[in-house]
């Protein structure tokens, strides 16, 4: 039995087998393309994994029943997006925005908070929500309490090395929809006196400064733990760090503490003999197609200043996105590359701006894992990054805690890992699954710099049952439904388009042999036509994916990076980004469906009616980019069953 971490109702935890994996399986990765499917042998041979995810026909029919059980979570009504500004000279900023279905104010912005910094670049939010026993102190704040919910926001910013902490207090989550009960409301009438004490703001708690971050010789935290969700102890609250104190790539993880939000119990920066016995003894990789990690090879992995005549030392070359297993209690986090040049430079999709045979310093192609206790580096996996291996963006791990099972995509590379452990080496290992075939086009026709378009996967998301993976492709427009009951061989189930980059208006030919015009609707993998949402033009990818904890709602946000928005997508910066809402139904023979009557949009035509509203005649005169989204009730990528 589990427990689900923001409903605390009691699940059912699929059993694991022990089959065996076919060797076929990492020669031959599943090829989408033109939304078919290869399927390979179902018999399996080699016992690669213990943690298999084959249950019964029985058992399997009766943990989606469970699972997708609308009754069983509470429906989300509040959520939180980071928004970054579409022009650097202005302060990104955080907003609250209503997703009740019951709410006459649906999809509406509650309140926002303004960075005090301008052209903060933001990528990663965690939502922590807070017991109520930390809450307030004084008993004469007994109704205040019942009537109100404390979160804590955790915004990494790597533009200026630096992480805020963030306070949201929400007083109508509990009695301010209509659905409300009159005796919460009667509660809130009778406590008018207080209400500057219980009105729903976002203000700024804490904020961890580059002088702070330095003493520890870190530097641009990226990504925050997405299992940060969990108010324990047992989970550490953990950031990936990405550069040292003097801006050299340098990844690393940071742990702060979950009462104070300060960094806590940091190792030495000297490398004990103990420390260089045990790296040198550690298992160690080598590139190779399937990623499989040789234990027998003395090669060490590819390291910053730290690795010196052949031993491999505590820190990888580059952070990125990271992922707890509590079961096995290690961190992976993945290589996103220099984030520097990713950050501030041309857009490149080749491996280096100079186009040559030299190895890349742009882009990684690593998954590091750690041991999460002491944060000790114990093995790193290459990806082949000719073999769809590269830039790593972002890793999920299922979400019962004593599966290990995760999954990792590529940006350029266009390809999904399936990460699991091996039982006869006791290391992890990545098998390539899926692969996203690019379209080829014009060398003039699109702003990229090579004449194919790369799918370019950005997100993930996995429902809480586990069975359904869903991925997002920025350049080809669309996002996907994998089936992962059997997270060895992943099956497509069906793909909606947003957006993407790849149009009518440009003459595109598949693969270089099928003419634009000649192919139908079911065998492109990439969507022709713009869709309007709301009566607008949807602009650019899906590039962020929320599922709800049932779920039966994705949302989707249409920004990756500023210079990358700006570079593919320059009418975004114009019309503000949108997030997008797409209903699925599990027991559907097409679960998925795109809501045209939703859109959010955070343009500038929006922002002055909501000024107008309140009475405000100075509006901003700037749009927003959409990022990280964050249900305050729990969503399926940060809660634990």
């Amino acid at each position: 039995m589990g427990v689900c971490s923001s409903t605390k109702k009691r699940l059912i935890v699929r059993q694991t087998s022990s089959l065996k994996l076919s060797p076929i399986l990492r020669e031959k990765p599943l090829l989408i393309k033109k939304n078919t499917i290869n399927k390979l042998d179902s018999k399996l041979e080699k016992k690669d994994s213990d943690l298999n995810l084959l249950p019964t026909n029985d058992l399997q029919k009766n943990i989606a029943n469970i699972v997708s059980d609308e009754s069983i979570f509470e429906r989300e009504k509040r959520m939180v997006v980071l928004l970054v500004s579409c022009n650097i000279e202005n302060p990104s900023q955080l907003v609250l925005i209503d997703v009740d279905l019951a709410s006459t104010n649906f999809g509406k912005i509650i309140c926002r908070l303004s960075l005090p910094m301008p052209g903060e670049e933001l990528y990663s939010l965690a939502c922590i929500r807070n017991s109520q026993s930390l809450l307030h102190s004084d008993e004469t704040d007994i109704n205040i309490q019942q009537n109100n919910q404390q979160f804590t926001l955790i915004v990494p910013v790597p533009s200026h090395s630096r992480i805020y902490i963030l306070k949201l207090m929400d007083a109508t989550l509990n009695n301010g929809s209509e659905n409300g009960s009159l005796k919460a409301q009667k509660q809130a009438a009778n406590n008018e006196s207080s209400s500057s004490a219980i009105s729903t703001h976002i203000r700024i708690q804490k904020c961890i400064t580059r002088e702070e971050l330095s003493r520890w010789d870190l530097g641009a935290p990226l990504s925050v733990c997405s299992n940060s969700a969990v108010r324990s102890n047992a989970i550490p609250l953990l950031l990936v760090t990405t550069v040292d104190r003097s801006g050299h790539c340098k990844g690393d993880l940071l742990r702060l503490d979950r009462r104070t939000f300060c960094p806590v119990d940091r190792r030495k920066r000297s490398i004990t003999s103990e420390d260089r016995e045990s790296s040198i003894n550690s298992g160690t990789s080598t590139f190779s197609n399937s990623a499989v990690i040789s234990l027998e090879s003395t090669t060490t992995t590819t390291t910053n200043s730290f690795a010196t005549n052949g031993q491999k030392f505590k820190f990888p070359m580059f952070g990125g996105t990271l992922a707890i297993s509590l079961r096995n209690g290690v961190v992976f986090s993945t290589e996103w590359g220099n984030l520097d040049q990713i950050f501030q430079q041309k857009p490149s999709l080749k491996q280096n701006l100079n186009g040559n045979d030299e190895p890349s310093t742009i882009y990684g192609c690593g998954i590091n894992v750690w041991e999460m206790r002491r944060r000790k580096l114990i093995q790193t996996i290459r990806l082949n990054p000719e073999e769809g291996g590269l830039w790593p963006v972002c890793i999920r791990m299922l979400h019962h805690a004593e599966l290990t099972h995760g999954f990792v995509c590529t940006s350029i590379g266009s390809s999904i890992y399936h990460l699991h452990k091996c039982t006869r080496s006791g290391q992890f290992i990545a098998d390539k699954i899926v692969s996203f075939s690019p379209v080829t086009i014009g060398p003039t026709d699109w702003p990229g710099n090579c004449p194919e378009v790369p799918a370019f996967l950005t997100d993930m998301a996995i429902s809480m049952d586990d069975l359904n993976l869903y991925v997002c492709a920025a350049f080809h427009g669309f996002v996907a439904q994998l089936d992962i009951s059997d997270p060895f061989r992943p099956s497509l189930t069906q793909k909606v388009f947003l957006g993407g980059i790849i149009y009518k208006c440009i003459g595109i030919s598949e693969l270089g042999k099928m003419p634009l015009g000649k192919s139908t609707s079911t065998q492109r993998s990439y969507n022709t036509e713009q869709i309007k949402l709301n009566g607008k033009i949807y602009e650019g990818g899906p590039c962020r994916l929320q599922l709800s904890l049932d779920g039966r709602r994705l949302f989707i946000s249409n920004s990756f990076l500023r210079n990358w928005d700006q570079h593919f997508f320059p009418k975004l910066a114009e019309v503000g980004s949108s997030i997008a809402l797409v209903h699925i139904d599990p027991s559907g023979e097409k679960p998925m469906k795109v809501d045209k009557d939703f859109g959010i949009r955070f343009d500038f035509e929006n922002k002055t009616n909501e000024h107008k509203n309140n009475g405000n005649t100075s509006p901003s005169n700037f749009a927003f980019y959409a990022r990280d989204m964050r249900f305050l009730g729990g969503d399926s990528t940060s809660d634990l069953i």
